[in-house]
């Protein structure tokens, strides 16, 4: 018995990265890191309430390199989150919808991200 050929579904090897497949999927990847880092924010909240030998020893984890290298991927997660939040309100009201103008947003949100995330943690770590 022969199975009736069907097409197959396209996959990511058939067709050429580009910003605005970048875009997507690291904008869920983000949300994901938010969730996540919200839910330490609680916890460490929660320890300062009622567990305060524990706080210390997460605030403790976060003074090390780890731990600033994560609060920094939650500050670049929400300036990303924010920066394609706002690229999505001009798309709903129908602006920048051009492919060269899509094209030009998805690059400025990750190079934006990266910056504001960089200004940032230069304030806290230099002038704070």
């Amino acid at each position: 018995m022969k199975t009736p050929s069907r097409p197959l579904s396209p996959h990511l090897q058939i067709f050429r990265w580009h910003i605005a497949m970048f875009t997507s999927i690291t904008y869920r990847a983000a949300g994901i890191g938010l969730v996540i880092g919200a839910f330490a924010a609680t916890v460490l909240l929660a320890c300062l309430a009622f567990a305060p030998e524990t706080y210390e020893i997460l605030t403790g984890f976060l003074d090390t390199i780890l731990g600033k290298l994560a609060l920094a991927g939650f500050t670049w997660a929400l300036f990303f989150q924010l920066l394609q939040a706002v690229r999505h309100l001009f798309w709903d009201a129908a602006i920048g919808l051009e492919l060269k103008t899509a094209r030009l947003t998805g690059w400025l949100i990750v190079g934006g991200s990266f910056v504001l995330t960089a200004l940032v943690w230069a304030y806290l770590l230099f002038i704070a």
